[in-house]
């Protein structure tokens, strides 16, 4: 599914008028119905509705979804809805002002904040839920008194928070630190905003739900947007079938170089979750004083001592296809040089942990060019390693940081989190929607490693193995967490071969 910024949407918006002839009233109506809809069913459920409703409502298109919803909410919840002008009463002639005049006339009780805060904070304090349609995504700076002081009042009240379509001060230039309504679910409208997966964002929209209004498809699916949602429905859809009559030897050999003192457990997830991941074959290059103790703790995987692979870096590309580089691997100069082996080598596959490390180091020394065929896995604090600056410039704009480095080094990064983001060298990007902190245990992106690397070792094109590893450790780490509550990293191994070589009628997390 596509993601917009501001901008795009709103040039989707004005093209629905212009080229289609949609009214910007019937747009309106369509999204406060719709919406309204969603929370009744999916929200409220229905049997739950709430005694008391507050709408807080801008003079923007937010406020007129909100008082549209407004009005649906009548009949539902008779004298329990209050509108609040967040910014005094907008002008007669706008839609949102159209839209006031209808609800007033219904009679329902509109307080203006400028002049009655006293009365709009008891009635935030007390009602059952807040329906926040205060601003919109078109925001470009931090909110300022009074509106935050508005913003955080609400923040403070016992009520379910609801936003339309983001919540109240956030926008594509939201930061750590500002002021913004802390929604527990956010119906965005027709397509998902970027700004909402912001890393520093994302913690203040609860639940994303997306609406579809009727915007025609020609103009939210276009090539332009260079942004999409994973979404789990994709998986399959993504995933290659394998044919029936192969064998070990061409369905893949993934290298693995992982395993120092220390970390041996960090080769067995890694190695494991490749060998679960369809490819044939998996050998796990490990250091000499840890290989005896590896040994033991696999029957399936091949292990070789690190320096086994050293006399035979000129046979790499026939034997191997794929490569796995760093989890627990550690960060010896003599690793420097074998990294860089590695990447000559051209063969495809996954950097991660110290494998990161590592090359930060070599980019200090020469350039790095790959063949768009590498994965790098960083989380943000390795991240800034190799693009520089601080953790919070990155989590600020992840893209910002992101492109330019996946442009430089010609080859995809995945940065991880509880918002992860794919980017390619042609600026191409896409956002897996996490938020599961059950998934946030050690060895767990050592596991994501290894499923990537395994799709790369059995021929999967790089970045559909990036979206495949993504959307797999996702949604395993949700479904384990649903069956299980909290769990530890190598509980996901079992799992993976299960979803790998099933159908999405017979998922198991269906």
């Amino acid at each position: 599914m596509k993601l917009v910024n501001s901008l795009q949407m709103a040039k989707i918006d004005r093209e629905t008028q212009e080229q289609f002839a949609f009214p910007a009233l019937l747009l309106m109506e369509n999204a406060g119905i719709k919406i309204y809809s969603f929370i009744k069913k999916n929200i409220w459920k229905q049997k739950e509705l709430p005694h008391t409703c507050v709408i807080l409502a801008g003079k923007g298109n937010n406020g007129g979804d909100a008082l549209v919803i407004a009005r649906q909410c009548i009949d539902d919840l008779r004298n329990g809805i209050h509108i609040i002008l967040a910014v005094g009463r907008p002008d007669e002639k706008s839609l949102c002002g159209i839209n006031l005049k209808i609800c007033k006339s219904l009679g329902i009780q509109i307080i203006d904040y400028q002049k009655e805060k006293g009365l709009a904070h008891k009635l935030i304090s007390s009602c059952d839920c807040l329906i926040d349609g205060i601003l919109g995504t078109g925001i470009s700076a931090e909110v300022r008194p009074p509106l935050a002081n508005l913003i955080e009042h609400a923040n403070n009240s016992p009520a379910l928070r609801i936003s339309i379509d983001v919540p109240s001060g956030i926008g594509d230039a939201f930061k750590s630190g500002f002021t913004a309504f802390r929604a527990e679910h956010t119906c965005t409208v027709e397509l998902p905003k970027s700004a909402l997966y912001l890393p520093f964002a994302r913690p203040y929209c609860g639940d994303i739900h997306i609406i579809k209004i009727g915007f025609p498809t020609t103009l939210t699916t276009k090539e332009a947007f260079t942004g999409e949602l994973l979404k789990y429905d994709d998986f399959f859809r993504l995933l290659p079938q394998i044919r029936r009559d192969v064998h070990k030897n061409n369905r893949g050999h993934c290298a693995v170089f992982s395993g120092g003192v220390g970390t041996t457990g960090a080769a067995y997830l890694c190695a494991t979750a490749a060998a679960r991941t369809r490819t044939g074959l998996v050998t796990v290059f490990a250091d000499e004083t840890v290989y005896p103790l590896l040994v033991p703790k696999f029957n399936s995987v091949m292990i070789r001592p690190l320096g086994w692979i050293r006399e035979r870096l000129p046979e790499l590309k026939a034997r191997y296809s794929g490569l796995l580089i760093g989890p627990g691997w550690g960060t010896e100069d003599e690793k420097q040089e074998i990294l860089g082996d590695l990447i000559d080598s051209g063969i495809p596959g996954v950097i991660d942990a110290d494998g990161i490390t590592l090359l930060a180091e070599i980019m200090k020394k020469r350039q790095i060019q790959f063949r768009a065929n590498m994965v790098l896995t960083p989380h943000p604090g390795e991240c800034v390693r190799l693009c520089g600056g601080k953790v919070e410039e990155l989590l600020t704009d992840p893209l910002q940081k992101l492109i330019p480095l996946s442009r430089q080094l010609n080859t995809p990064v995945i940065m991880k989190g509880h918002v992860s983001y794919l980017v390619t060298p042609d600026s191409d990007y896409y956002i897996l929607d996490g938020m599961n902190p059950a998934l946030a245990t050690g060895g767990s992106g050592d596991v994501l490693a290894g499923i990537i690397a395994g799709f790369i070792s059995s021929g999967v094109e790089i970045i559909t193995a990036c979206r495949l590893g993504l959307l797999l450790h996702a949604r395993l780490g949700e479904y384990i967490a649903g069956k299980n509550g909290w769990f530890l990293a190598e509980d996901l191994l079992p799992y993976i071969s299960s979803a790998v070589n099933a159908d999405e009628e017979n998922a198991i997390w269906q």
